[in-house]
């Protein structure tokens, strides 16, 4: 390239302009966008060195229980986040501002954790957490393959055959029960941390075949109060003591207990079934009448009677002061029947006798005619009363009985009548003195004559 090339490509740097004969304009200062990077750098290093000053350090470390012993506690690895806006991690610390914090950790076979930490004043500050392990599986093989329930600790914690899932981590009591097995138990130490642990149990026989037989056949049979079939039939029991029940329609049902002992078989005597009894109901007007059955006493209306079934049965319904009902009655096994009886009053007649004619006789409070009439009155106990206006009332209990034909005579007394009729003839005084009492005297003397013996000279006879 030539001399004159380079001028035409060299590039031109303006000049300030100078007035002819002055000076040079003065220059004004510009903020540029370094000028804005440097003072955006100073202010971040301004807000760290606040950040450094006010932070506060802390280290969260993990334990778990020990499976073997739950109250000692084991370090655990684990990685933990604190969620903080503003925060700076260093090594295993992070470097957080005063307040409340969420931290969340995590750990392989451990239940994920998240909670809140108070970061206080203290530069450094420490916080421990504990884990949980996450449960187990149990997969467990019983000989025979059959049917069964796994219980934890006595509590029933899943079906076999097939996996149990999920399973505590710790150390438990696993029992296996089927029907007609025996319970088998063995202790386990669960590791949890959804590993899967392998168990097997053999169970032993705990039955024995049952044989039953009814009479008649075809009666359903219950096995402590679950129904297992109809006779004739034979069971597998399970050992130990157990309640049988046969029933059969229009039969008594047949109950009993006995004892099963595993492997020895048992035959049932066979069982003979009675009629069921006949189902009487009676009611009565009015209520509470004694009821017998040949001869003896069953009990008072309303009631239900049990009767032995096809038997011809004297049935007698009593109630004081009304006539008795004599019947017979005949009911078929399991047969129920009403009876409805109205018992009729049981009445005498009895003759009442009163003075004055006009005077009214009430019974048990009820006005039933006026004078001397015949009154047909019930066997039961009874209030008579015989009144009058101006008279003293006459009264009296009275019970009526066919033994004898009975009177009542009421002469009724006016009051003045009734008071003399009841003060005494003779009165003896305290002193031992005897005074007696004239009710219509007439003509009286009383004193003593010259003559008598003894006188006194102020003793008078007067008439």
């Amino acid at each position: 390239m030539t001399r004159l090339d380079e001028l035409n490509n060299a590039v031109l740097e303006p000049a300030e302009f100078q007035a002819p004969g002055g000076q040079l304009a003065q220059q004004r200062f510009k903020l540029t966008g370094g000028h804005w990077l440097l003072l955006g750098l100073g202010a971040i290093c301004l807000l760290f060195i606040a950040f450094i000053t006010l932070a506060r350090s802390i280290q969260v470390t993990a334990v778990t229980p020990d499976l073997s012993n739950p109250e000692q506690l084991l370090s655990q690895p684990a990685a933990f986040e604190v969620r903080s806006l503003i925060k700076l991690p260093i090594g295993n610390r992070v470097m957080v501002l005063p307040g409340a914090h969420r931290v969340h950790v995590q750990a392989e076979g451990f239940e994920p954790l998240e909670q809140v930490v108070e970061v206080r004043g203290d530069r450094y500050q420490q916080v421990e957490v504990v884990l949980q392990r996450l449960p187990g599986i149990l997969d467990i093989r019983i000989q025979p393959d059959i049917a069964a329930n796994a219980m934890l600790n006595d509590e029933p914690i899943g079906q076999l055959p097939g996996k149990i899932d999920p399973v505590p981590a710790g150390n438990h009591r696993i029992t296996i029960d089927a029907p007609l097995y025996r319970a088998v138990s063995q202790q386990l130490l669960v590791e949890g941390k959804r590993q899967t642990q392998s168990l097997s149990f053999t169970l032993e026989p705990a039955w024995a075949d049952v044989s039953i037989s009814s009479v008649p056949a075809g009666a359903t049979v219950l096995m402590d109060n679950q129904e297992a079939g109809v006779t004739p039939l034979t069971l597998k029991v399970e050992e130990g003591s157990r309640k049988l029940e046969v029933r059969a329609e229009r039969f008594k049902p047949f109950s009993s207990e006995f004892s099963v002992t595993a492997q020895q078989n048992l035959a049932i005597p066979e069982i003979e079934l009675r009629p069921a009894d006949g189902i009487l109901e009676i009611q009565t007007e009015p209520k509470a009448a004694a009821v017998i059955v040949n001869g003896e006493f069953r009990g008072i209306t309303p009631m239900t009677l049990n009767l032995v079934p096809d038997q011809q049965q004297e049935l007698q319904v009593y109630k004081a002061g009304y006539q008795r009902v004599n019947t017979d009655i005949e009911l078929a096994p399991d047969q129920r029947q009403q009876q409805s009886l109205t018992l009729q009053p049981d009445l005498v007649p009895v003759r009442f006798s009163v003075s004055p004619g006009d005077a009214e006789i009430y019974v048990d409070g009820v006005r039933r005619g006026q004078g001397s009439q015949t009154l047909s009155l019930n066997t039961l106990p009874h209030r008579i009363s015989v009144r009058k206006p101006g008279y003293v009332s006459y009264q009296i209990q009275l019970i009526p009985t066919r033994a004898n034909r009975q009177v009542v005579s009421a002469q009724l007394l006016t009051e003045e009548e009734y008071f003399w009729a009841n003060l005494p003839d003779n009165y003896v005084t305290k002193a031992g003195q005897t005074m007696k009492l004239f009710k219509s005297p007439g003509q009286v003397r009383m004193g003593s004559s010259r003559r008598e013996d003894g006188r006194r000279s102020n003793e008078v006879a007067y008439t």
